[in-house]
């Protein structure tokens, strides 16, 4: 596995469910790599002791001695390491400045990092530039906009979801078709300075629609597809009220769909499952690069599903490398 991270310089870890075990897979792989020193950041909280949404018991985050941690200065100030700090960013959460550090000596800690994409972006660069060799991002559950981030995104599914492993192995398949989606080819570049969603015809010619959102607009952004539309450019959220209208309204048109980037794209579960069981086109300006799946088969409510099992059923999803960190040789 460190082999299979080893080309990237920031991996980013999105989770299915909270609790999914993204903080056991982070540890794993910050213990695996031989790059040294490492960089750590998070999009939300990460490293209390109970998860902040379930109150379920979760694993602490490890800091190596040397470690560079851009973190919100509450969080530093909670944890009982001693830090040397190298740079005061700017960004602000409301936890405090985000700032990054070095670890004088290893430890459990709490990360909270910077709240937006664009920050991130920028924090990942300085961690860099101060010296990591290989930056991890410990992503909240529900938030993409991390991914895009990191030069590699690894997904973590976690039994905690459902009892039911179908149904997991499922929604994962599908999320992992959504991190997947095809990059737009150049001509569609010209895209990324449009903020208003819009059709696309034969030509090519762009005719905007007259709101800034999908979001309450789904019958109408639905009645612009006319017959010659090839394609609907989506800048901003694609949610499930518009996927299950497209779904439903799939024989007047035979459009095909655009988004910025993955992130953008936050229909789920049914509706998600629905819209990609057409076969339209659908792609990304901006693609991510999905490099690994780990698998946790026990969930904190309890259950737990048997691990080659859980293993075959996600076979049937994904070709890609399939990896369960307690079992598997890192």
């Amino acid at each position: 596995m460190s082999r299979l991270l080893a080309p990237y310089d920031s991996i980013s870890l999105v989770g299915n469910v909270k609790n999914a075990g993204k903080t056991t897979a982070l540890k794993a792989f910050m213990e695996a790599t031989d790059k040294r020193p490492l960089g750590l950041t998070s999009i939300g909280l990460d490293g209390e002791e109970l998860d902040l949404v379930s109150s379920l018991p979760k694993p602490r985050i490890r800091i190596e001695q040397g470690m560079l941690v851009a973190s919100a200065r509450a969080c530093l100030e909670a944890s009982p390491l001693a830090f040397t700090v190298l740079e005061r960013t700017g960004m602000y959460t409301g936890l405090g400045e985000v700032l990054i550090v070095r670890a004088e000596e290893a430890g459990n800690a709490l990360v909270g990092g910077p709240s937006t994409a664009a920050e991130l972006q920028c924090v990942v660069s300085r961690l860099h530039s101060l010296g990591a060799r290989q930056v991890f991002v410990d992503g909240a559950f529900g938030r993409l906009t991390h991914a895009g981030a990191c030069q590699a995104m690894v997904y973590i599914v976690g039994a905690y979801l459902s009892p039911d492993m179908a149904k997991v192995a499922r929604e994962a398949g599908a999320a992992i078709r959504r991190f997947t989606l095809k990059q737009a080819p150049e001509a569609f570049a010209f895209l990324e300075d449009i903020q208003r969603p819009g059709t696309l015809d034969k030509d090519m010619v762009f005719h905007s629609l007259p709101f800034d959102t999908l979001i309450g607009h789904e019958k109408e952004a639905i009645a612009s597809l006319q017959k010659d539309a090839d394609f609907l450019y989506v800048p901003g959220a694609m949610g499930n009220a518009f996927a299950q209208a497209f779904v439903l309204s799939r024989k007047e048109h035979a459009c095909g769909l655009i988004v910025r980037d993955a992130a953008k794209l936050i229909a789920d579960g049914e509706a998600l499952l629905r819209l990609l069981a057409l076969n339209r086109p659908l792609l990304a300006l901006s693609a991510l690069n999905l490099v690994a799946v780990v698998l946790n088969p026990f969930s904190p409510a309890g259950w737990r599903f048997d691990s080659q099992a859980f293993k075959a059923a996600m076979r049937k999803e994904t070709d890609l490398p399939l990896i369960n960190v307690l079992e598997d040789a890192l």
